[in-house]
């Protein structure tokens, strides 16, 4: 089960590791308070974003992403194949084990933060679900093409551009615009149990005098060129993420 993956998996490398399991769960918890922050509370559009917080970073179970990490964390030279991890969240068997995983992340959120995420809700909204995992760094997006046998999802980069398939798209934008103002939530609290990782301290230590959403993009903001250093341990292409949280907080 996915649950049993995410413990084993590593989620961050610095600090001796954290695991994919605890990431993952400080994200929904960070998404949650920020959501509570923009005055939404039990919403059909939360249901989505915080299920979209619980398989944002699935891509991570990625073998080769893994070997990145544990390379990193372990102070060695990183392997010679690197992976974007976004990028493989469609791959292995990763759809299936998150499809088939939705009843007991369901129950884990709830003992975690006491929420409930109504798994009707995400009846028909998948595809926006992993369109939050697909662009949660701000890079890709979620791009559906019929080359034959009906539309597929496919993860594209450059937003820009249009392929002669393309039946339709998922783009962090259409996120911000349809689930306003908590569209960027995954980003968000991604980012906020990020910070509290870093500066090695509890996610309650990121929220510390945090009454107002822009209030958490200002804690971010000032902590951006060190959380992207940090990623850079392992992933040495740029996130711009000082920029993309600019345009984050202007979306939200």
């Amino acid at each position: 089960m996915l649950i049993e993956r995410y413990k084993e998996a590593l989620g961050k490398s610095n600090h001796g590791g954290q695991s994919l399991y605890e990431h993952t769960m400080w994200s929904v918890e960070a998404g949650l308070r920020a959501a509570h922050l923009a005055g939404i509370g039990s919403d059909p559009r939360l249901d989505v974003m915080l299920a979209g917080l619980a398989v944002h970073d699935v891509g991570k179970l990625d073998p080769d992403f893994q070997a990145m990490l544990r390379a990193s964390r372990d102070g060695l030279d990183l392997p010679t194949k690197r992976v974007k991890h976004e990028a493989s969240t469609f791959d292995y068997d990763h759809c299936a084990l998150v499809e088939d995983s939705l009843p007991a992340l369901r129950d884990e959120v709830r003992a975690l933060t006491g929420y409930t995420i109504s798994l009707d809700n995400l009846t028909g909204r998948m595809d926006d679900v992993w369109a939050c995992a697909v662009t949660h760094h701000g890079l890709f997006y979620l791009s559906f093409e019929d080359w034959g046998n009906g539309a597929q999802p496919l993860i594209r980069r450059s937003w820009v551009s249009f392929y002669p398939n393309e039946v339709r798209r998922i783009t962090l934008i259409d996120l911000l615009v349809e689930y306003h103002p908590i569209g960027g939530l995954v980003m968000l609290g991604d980012l906020m149990a990020s910070y509290a990782f870093e500066q090695e301290r509890d996610l309650a230590w990121a929220f510390e005098g945090v009454a107002t959403l822009p209030q958490a993009f200002d804690k971010l903001l000032s902590q951006a060129d060190g959380l992207e250093q940090s990623v850079a341990a392992y992933d040495p292409r740029s996130y711009a993420l000082r920029e993309t949280l600019k345009l984050l907080a202007t979306g939200c």
